[in-house]
């Protein structure tokens, strides 16, 4: 089973790598084993059980960059973020069929919950006409007060703020999840009375 997640595509090119499917606990031994071979790092089963969705795991769940890097290794690229580099400059164009939200589809007040890699969890606050504020930020450069402009969240591709307002800093652009993309979740505020937490 592929997992439809972010990192779908790496799944993808350590299969296509080693012409065969990683579905049964023999594959995930041999891939586990291949990388102590080849790389020389000790990647567990269950670390690799994780990743491909064979398991269960928390919504938010991430792998350790090490587990990314050492895949990436694997495929002969220096580490995860050369791999990513090299999927963005041989894709040219494609549609986008990720959940996505625009907007247009929020309510003044709206929360919006921001996730990426590593470790960064952002809230922010639909204003109306696309602005919105932050109000909650764990290790991000963003501050709580922050102003920005966005039309649109897409799960699992870069956000880019427009103009930012940070500190005394003039008017300037933002890219959040440059590796790897975001995720978000919204909370519909009481205003609205559309309720309930939700995901496009």
């Amino acid at each position: 089973m592929t997992p439809d997640n972010i990192y779908a595509e790496l799944i993808e090119a350590v299969e296509q790598k080693f012409q065969r499917r990683v579905t049964t606990p023999r594959d995930f031994d041999f891939l586990s084993n291949e990388i102590q071979r080849t790389v020389h790092a000790n990647i567990s089963v269950s670390t690799l059980k994780r990743l491909w969705g064979y398991v269960n795991t928390e919504s938010d769940y991430r792998p350790r960059m090490f587990t990314l890097d050492s895949l990436a290794l694997l495929l002969g690229y220096q580490d995860y973020a050369a791999f990513l580099r090299h999927k963005d400059e041989t894709a040219s164009s494609d549609f986008i069929k990720n959940s996505h939200l625009f907007t247009s589809q929020l309510m003044p007040g709206d929360i919006i919950t921001l996730k990426w890699l590593p470790d960064r969890i952002v809230e922010v606050k639909f204003l109306g006409q696309d602005m919105f504020v932050v109000t909650q930020s764990l290790n991000s450069k963003l501050d709580v007060g922050d102003t920005f402009s966005c039309g649109c969240f897409i799960n699992n591709y870069p956000l880019y703020l427009n103009r930012l307002l940070h500190g005394d800093m003039a008017p300037t652009s933002y890219i959040c999840g440059k590796e790897g993309g975001i995720k978000y979740e919204i909370r519909r505020s009481n205003e609205s009375n559309r309720g309930g937490n939700s995901t496009f």
